[in-house]
């Protein structure tokens, strides 16, 4: 079975290279150049054979002419009939022909012994009526009587002026025609060698002559696949040595080229990977052309819910996108909108991209930017001047509302005056707090915030803190509690900054919690030291988590005043911390409460 195997692989190996040489130039060539020279060696030697022929019998009936009239003259002078006869075999012999003599009649009147024809009739009366009026008749063809082709010639024999009789010689063809045949065999031996001589020459030619158009092939086969390394050797000023030339230039052109379309390419893409918004470029069909690692960021769900990319559309949260892609094949502008794309806000621009030539649109260019934090911040900046506002109104309208009590005189006595001054007094306090808040703030973002680091003792402002924070606490129902590790290191902080973190975390903690515990908690961590103040208040979800930390934000959008605020004092924190060049944190679960902490470097 294995034998089999191999001889009809080496049977399909062989076909192979069968029909490759078949089409190969080399062959075409060669098989054309042999052909040629067979046609054109065929045609003379057929040529050279028939002049050589006919040349080769006109000079043997010259001679058997020549030859025939030598004889006349020795039959001129001999009249005795038996000593012409005998001198006819001797002429024979000599000339190695036949000779008769004949008369008008065409009867035989002497002949040579070799012939031994009887007297009678030889030639037909047209040869004869052609000797006798005096020409010389020479012929070739099958004689009857010898059975051989001969080469006849027939000479009048004159008297006087008439000729009566004639004398008729007849040559076989046999020897003449074998030198014509060994001729004719020369001939074409010379030209089967020629032609032999012609094939090895023309194939060395034709493949001396393939040879750079083969070279030039696998060249311009690598060029098609990439490779612009290989080169032809060229050798010759000709053309086939030009077009190398050419081809080698063409190489490198394309190199120079490719290499700088590549750049051109690599740059574009470098600059759109690195672009912050998503870049999407779609055909006319909406299938995906190009899309840089942003995009890919901002559709990965819908990207996972098709079976690729280029069916992006099949999304069903894209029907926003394909609406507005639509609209931007159809009237052939850019169009710009905010779409909702899984819980996110995409700021989206898309505009057509058009040929140059035919000015039809080839696909459509679309930026996609992630605004759902600006929208955000936007909702909250609307949130906070509506917060700022109201708490900014309740206190100027109690100020007005008891200073015009004042005015006018309704404070009845002193205590009601003092009380009515007093209410004013703490809500011109309550709004310097407001106000200061939003400069710190201010100024902890800008930069132009200057901190007073001294030695603190933490355990000292814990403390502090517990004292003024304890009463307020028991009042509202709460337990407070304190859990400070022995022998806090002390740190290098500004002291009044540092309390109003506490304040911040415990007030907030207050506002949060209406039932359980509020815990300050104090510990050393490596090189730091860590407080975090815990509630079991309300919490936070999820998606407030993220958020808490920016200015504006406030967990609970109400506004009444036992939880209001700006919702600036986690961002004051936040601040405060990292100019200490500390870090905050949060520990939430919704409905079970809250831990927010920070840590500030010893020393």
């Amino acid at each position: 079975m294995v034998p089999t195997i191999l001889v009809q692989s080496g049977v399909l190996a062989i076909n192979s290279r069968l029909v490759m040489f078949r089409n190969s130039i080399i062959s075409k060539l060669w098989i054309s150049i042999v052909a040629l020279i067979v046609i054109v060696l065929l045609s003379l030697s057929l040529g050279i054979s028939s002049l050589l022929e006919e040349f080769y019998f006109s000079r043997i009936s010259d001679e058997l002419v020549t030859e025939g009239k030598q004889i006349i003259e020795v039959i001129n002078s001999e009249d005795d009939r038996e000593e012409l006869i005998e001198k006819l075999d001797i002429l024979s012999n000599f000339t190695n022909a036949h000779i008769i003599i004949v008369d008008k009649k065409g009867l035989v009147e002497a002949c040579n012994t070799m012939m031994g024809l009887p007297a009678g009739a030889i030639f037909d009366p047209g040869d004869l009526e052609k000797v006798f009026s005096g020409q010389i008749v020479t012929k070739t063809g099958y004689h009857h009587h010898f059975e051989a082709p001969m080469l006849s010639t027939a000479i009048p024999l004159f008297d006087g002026k008439e000729a009566n009789r004639a004398l008729m010689l007849f040559k076989p063809v046999a020897p003449i025609t074998e030198t014509i045949n060994s001729m004719r065999w020369l001939t074409i031996y010379a030209a089967i060698g020629a032609i032999l001589l012609a094939s090895i020459v023309s194939f060395f030619l034709s493949r001396t002559l393939s040879r750079p158009l083969v070279q030039m092939n696998k060249v311009a086969t690598e060029m098609a696949k990439g490779n612009f390394e290989n080169k032809i050797d060229v050798k010759s000023d000709d053309e086939v040595g030009l077009l190398g030339a050419s081809l080698n230039y063409m190489s490198n052109q394309l190199k120079n080229n490719i290499m700088e379309l590549s750049h051109e390419k690599e740059k574009l893409e470098n600059i759109i990977a690195s672009m912050s918004d998503g870049v999407i470029t779609l055909d006319p069909k909406g299938n995906i052309i190009l899309i840089n690692n942003p995009a890919e960021i901002l559709l990965a769900k819908c990207i996972q819910q098709t079976e690729s990319m280029d069916k992006i559309f099949d999304c069903l949260t894209m029907s926003d996108f394909k609406l507005m892609f639509e609209e931007v094949r159809k009237e052939k502008q850019m169009h710009k909108k905010d779409i909702e794309l899984l819980g996110k806000i995409i700021s989206t621009r898309m505009t057509p991209l058009f040929d140059n030539e035919s000015k039809k649109i080839i696909g459509v260019v679309g930026i996609l930017q992630d605004v759902t934090k600006e929208r955000e911040l936007e909702q909250m900046r609307r949130d906070f001047i509506a917060n700022v506002s109201h708490e900014l109104r309740t206190p100027l309208s109690l100020m007005q509302g008891y200073s015009e009590a004042l005015l006018d005189g309704m404070a009845e006595d002193a205590a009601k005056k003092e009380k009515i001054i007093s209410i004013i007094h703490q809500e011109t306090l309550r709004l310097k707090r407001m106000v200061d808040e939003l400069l710190d703030l201010s100024r902890l973002q800008t930069g132009h915030f200057n901190l007073n680091k001294q030695n603190l003792n933490v355990e000292d402002m814990l403390k502090t803190i517990e004292e003024k924070y304890k009463t307020a606490v028991l009042n509202a129902g709460l337990e407070f509690k304190m859990d400070i590790q022995e022998g806090l290191p002390q740190v290098k902080a500004d002291h009044d900054r540092m309390q109003q973190v506490l304040i911040n975390l415990v007030e907030n903690a207050l506002k949060h919690t209406d039932e359980g515990q509020i815990v300050i908690s104090a510990f050393k961590e490596e090189e730091q030291v860590c407080i975090e103040v815990s509630d079991s208040g309300t919490g936070i979800s999820k998606e407030d988590m993220d958020f808490i930390w920016e200015r504006f934000y406030k967990v609970d959008k109400s506004r009444n005043r036992a939880k209001g605020g700006t919702g600036l004092g986690l961002s004051i924190v936040q601040n405060i911390v990292k100019a200490h060049n500390g870090k905050v944190w949060v520990r939430s679960e919704e409905s079970k409460g809250s831990t927010f902490g920070f840590c500030i470097p010893i020393g």
